[in-house]
């Protein structure tokens, strides 16, 4: 966001959840007094001094920690299974330590 301006929240319904004021180098922050449902569409749109509005970006918010993921036996050579799309899975070892990351395509 442009430094100064006000960055304005909605839900998907353009309900208003909150606002906050970019910092000096453009970076805003905002913690909505109680935690957002998972699946809530945030709309945000910066507004300079002037009153011109940015296009608006948004997210949906995703509070749901993803199923465990699923291993397919394995002869040792090759490890594979199925995770939420996106997640990152870590294999560790016996003693917790990571020996390889990936991260899921669905």
């Amino acid at each position: 966001a442009e430094p100064g301006s006000t960055v304005i929240l909605t839900d998907g319904n353009g309900n208003p959840i909150g606002e906050t004021t970019a910092d000096g180098s453009g970076n805003w922050t905002f913690t909505p007094s109680t935690p957002l449902a998972n699946g809530t569409v945030v709309n945000v749109v910066a507004e300079d001094a002037a009153g011109n509005s940015s296009p608006p970006a948004t997210v949906t918010v995703d509070s749901s920690a993803p199923p465990a993921p699923v291993i397919n036996p394995s002869n040792g050579v090759v490890i594979s299974g199925t995770a939420e799309a996106g997640a990152t899975v870590t294999l560790t070892d016996a003693g917790g330590n990571p020996i390889g990351q990936v991260t899921a395509d669905g």
